[in-house]
């Protein structure tokens, strides 16, 4: 009788573990499949001083999931979106050297009132010149879209340093966006960064 429970409860095991990792691979996918679009949503440019677009710049994005759906918070999303103004040493040919990073962190909650926790980021330099003056002119926004598309709630700053960290009170919406502006000290040009949560 034992050998048989043994055998029964083997089974079962193998069976939940197997259960566990495909769930846990089939989330690796989504999250996968979610990065892909929002990289697709998300833009980067370089601009001169008039503003015309000069370089379209590649955004990667990095998503991080904390917390589960059934949670009364709902689940965390922290994603980061990057883009690389490479200097003239790379393929790419920029001669401009900046990293933008953007970070938005949210919690997607039952319905459509998600909260922003936090939107983060900065620039950094390719280690040619030091960070603080590769840039200039840095400034944030970031807006929360309400599920029929109109404007819930916005902020912005002006004049901030190399990183920035900013948790509003009680800012909901749909879907968020963000986005940085740098003016590039060695060319005189303008990288902004545009990541949104909306697919």
């Amino acid at each position: 009788m034992r050998r048989i429970f043994a055998f029964i409860l083997a089974i079962v095991m193998t069976f939940s573990l197997s259960t566990v990792a495909f769930a846990a691979e089939n989330e690796d996918m989504m999250l996968q499949e979610l990065e892909e679009q929002l990289e697709s949503c998300a833009y980067a440019t370089i601009t001169d001083s008039s503003g015309n677009v000069e370089e379209v710049l590649a955004v990667e994005v990095d998503i991080q999931k904390h917390g589960n759906a059934r949670s009364v918070d709902g689940v965390e999303y922290v994603i980061t979106y990057t883009a690389r103004a490479y200097n003239n040493h790379s393929a790419n040919g920029s001669k401009d050297g900046v990293t933008a990073t953007a970070t938005i962190t949210s919690n997607d909650v039952v319905g459509v009132n998600n909260i922003l926790v936090s939107v983060s980021g900065g620039w950094s330099d390719d280690g040619v010149r030091d960070a603080e003056n590769a840039t200039s002119n840095r400034t944030v926004s970031y807006q929360g879209i309400a599920y029929n598309g109109t404007t819930s709630n916005s902020g912005s700053a002006s004049n901030v340093g190399t990183s920035f960290y900013i948790a509003p009170h009680d800012f909901i919406g749909f879907t968020f966006t963000l986005t940085t502006t740098a003016k590039i000290t060695a060319t005189g040009r303008t990288l902004t960064l545009f990541a949104t949560t909306d697919v």
